[in-house]
């Protein structure tokens, strides 16, 4: 039980950060009060990162404390003009370089340094999103990305499952090549999410893990 409620282990531990920043972050519609935030938030990421504590706080306590940050980011950039004035594709282009070579070199094995683990957060998380909305603007993409937009929550919510779960057979089979890990570890946390979801849309009861006011309709509709 102390697993499960108090100390998930991965890759569980993040539905539960994400519950818990859901609930306790108010949604703002005023962009200023939402930078106010990001900055509460970012100076408790480097006390949590740069200032070790003489007293252990609860593990979820520590989750919340490393991810805000990054939920309140989010935030920020629902905003246009915060977008424009912040990212950049030449930038995201050098710091995915740079969090590539900077993992390379200091993941080989596990690396317990904070400080460390954010600086190539960081790197990767203003790649990324500025890749994605770089890439929402190019419209021959546009009718392929609407068609995969139904398959982000089934991916979002099952992708780590399967991705430690084939880890762990390739490592069993003694196939510890990073190269074939990340390609196979990668296809397959997409395809299978995409599959359980293509396989749950006619069961109303499979259907409420990914889609439950969708679910819940089809169900009344089934018994009426």
């Amino acid at each position: 039980m102390r697993t499960l409620l108090f100390e998930p282990i991965a890759p569980y531990w993040y539905l539960y950060t994400l519950f818990l920043l859901f609930c306790i972050i108010p949604r703002l519609g005023n962009i200023k009060h939402a930078l106010k935030l990001f900055i509460a938030v970012f100076a408790i990421k480097l006390i949590y990162v740069f200032c070790p504590m003489c007293w252990s706080f609860p593990d979820l306590v520590q989750k919340i404390a490393a991810c805000g940050v990054w939920f309140v980011f989010g935030m920020l950039l629902s905003d246009g003009d915060i977008r424009g004035r912040v990212l950049n594709r030449t930038v995201a282009v050098i710091a995915m370089i740079a969090a590539l070579i900077i993992s390379f070199n200091n993941y080989g094995v596990e690396n317990t340094n904070r400080g460390l683990q954010f600086l190539v957060a960081a790197l990767f998380v203003y790649s990324i999103v500025t890749i994605a909305v770089s890439a929402k603007g190019l419209q021959k993409y546009a009718p392929f990305l609407s068609k995969m937009g139904r398959f982000f929550m089934p991916v979002y919510v099952l992708h780590t499952i399967f991705a430690a779960g084939i880890r762990s057979i390739l490592l069993k089979l003694g196939i510890d090549s990073l190269c074939i890990n990340m390609v196979v570890g990668f296809t397959i946390s997409i395809a299978a999410p995409i599959a359980i979801y293509q396989i749950s849309l006619p069961h109303w009861w499979m259907l409420f893990v990914f889609e439950p006011v969708k679910a819940l309709k089809q169900m009344k509709g089934k018994y009426e």
